[in-house]
């Protein structure tokens, strides 16, 4: 289907919904013997209109046909075609043709108790039938992403059948930033992080020469699991760019071979020879001047072939987490700026980490965009984690709909971010 005849249907059935929510609630103001029925279809016109935006956020997000799924909802005499005439019928009978506002006072509610509950049932179908199409979609690009991760794997363990880069791999002896990956993906509530997706600083990040983002929060904000959904919508952007290379390090306290600028290094230099049909001579180079058996490498000369590496991509996009967490960030800090010295227009740099006054002073002239996440519409997420954790947790959700949305109010008053 035409993404714009799609995406056109989408809008009709959003602007009309959002007009007869607008009739509700002048009925809710105008009519008192109205105001549960007026209540109940507002909450649900409310509800269908929800999935119709979230619809529109992933097409905005996806490539023409690859969402199936939602495709189906356009086609001639299918939900989004029965939803529009039907609203648009629902309007008919609430709205009068001439005089609503001056008839304001002497209206009363338009719909009968049979025509309430048809009303509403057909709402609650379009919606879950919007919502189902979806969730398989999602379900279908996170299957994609996990496949696109799995390739890299694949590509490395490919690339290692090869006894030549077996030997040289092993004589790296990188850490393996995928582990971490894995689990802080399985972390991720589902539809969280799509704000930054679709931001300004990040859009101008992915596209700029040079580009260099900061995204920084205190602890407990969910700086590493927004960077585990940066990487996974990087890992699907670099599969359909020509020569574009992805690198990504997570810094963790809790493995010491996780924490220093050398192994970060030899991380980044491993993941960028993946990247390459052949054994690259840069990586080869390095290998075969050592001297047999020295396992200590000069960091100038891990720092040269790194760069060296930069330069066989048209772009390459490196991911670091967690500059905190680093044994020595101040080290950490040297490096990233001697990685920017370099001045190449096709690197872009990501970093995340706490707003210490070391961090903040080093990164501040660096950065080209800076996403501090207590400022940002981090609070969307935490919304959608508190209600899928009072919806689902077995204890939680026995209490009634009015004390869980106490507990959720509550909880984003006193969050601070968290």
């Amino acid at each position: 289907m035409d993404p714009l005849s799609l995406t056109g249907t989408l809008i009709a059935v959003v602007q009309i919904t959002t007009s007869v929510i607008s009739i509700c609630y002048d009925y809710r103001s105008a009519v008192n013997s109205s105001s549960r029925e007026v209540l109940q279809i507002t909450e649900s016109l409310n509800s269908l209109k929800d999935v119709l935006e979230s619809i529109l956020r992933l097409i905005e997000t996806t490539k023409d046909g690859e969402l199936s799924a939602v495709e189906l909802l356009a086609k001639d005499g299918g939900t989004l075609q029965s939803c529009l005439t039907e609203l648009e019928r629902l309007r008919a009978k609430l709205e009068p043709e001439t005089g609503w506002r001056k008839l304001r006072n002497s209206l009363i509610w338009p719909l009968k108790e049979g025509e309430m509950s048809r009303a509403l049932e057909s709402l609650e179908r379009w919606k879950s039938t919007m919502q189902l199409a979806l969730s398989a979609d999602q379900a279908a690009l996170s299957l994609s992403i996990k496949d696109g991760v799995d390739d890299l794997t694949q590509m490395f363990q490919r690339h290692s059948a090869d006894q030549k880069r077996q030997e040289i791999y092993r004589w790296l002896a990188a850490p393996d930033p995928f582990t971490n990956h894995v689990t802080n993906r399985k972390k991720r509530q589902a539809q969280t992080g799509t704000w930054l997706l679709r931001s300004k600083q990040y859009e101008n990040w992915l596209q700029s020469e040079k580009s260099f983002l900061w995204i920084y929060g205190i602890p407990g904000s969910g700086k590493t699991i927004l960077c585990s959904t940066i990487i996974e919508q990087l890992i699907r952007y670099c599969h359909h760019a020509p020569q574009t290379a992805l690198t990504y390090f997570y810094f963790d306290f809790n493995d010491t071979g996780k924490r220093d600028t050398n192994s970060l290094i030899r991380s980044l230099i491993t993941q960028l020879s993946a990247q390459c049909d052949t054994i690259p001579p840069p990586l080869l180079d390095l290998y075969l001047n050592q001297p047999d058996g020295t396992k200590v490498i000069d960091e100038e000369k891990l720092l040269g072939t790194l760069r060296n590496l930069i330069l066989i991509f048209h772009n390459v996009y490196v991911i670091l987490d967690a500059l905190d967490e680093s044994v020595d960030c101040e080290e950490i800090l040297l490096f990233i700026n001697s990685v920017h010295g370099w001045d190449l227009s096709r690197l872009h740099l990501l970093v995340t980490s706490r707003q210490l006054p070391d961090i903040e002073e080093s990164l501040t002239d660096l950065a080209t965009e800076k996403i501090c996440l207590q400022d940002s519409k981090m609070k969307e997420d935490i919304i959608l984690y508190i209600a899928d954790k009072l919806e689902n947790d077995k204890s939680l959700s026995k209490f009634p709909p009015d004390i869980r949305l106490q507990v959720q109010n509550k909880l984003l008053q006193g969050g601070d971010g968290m």
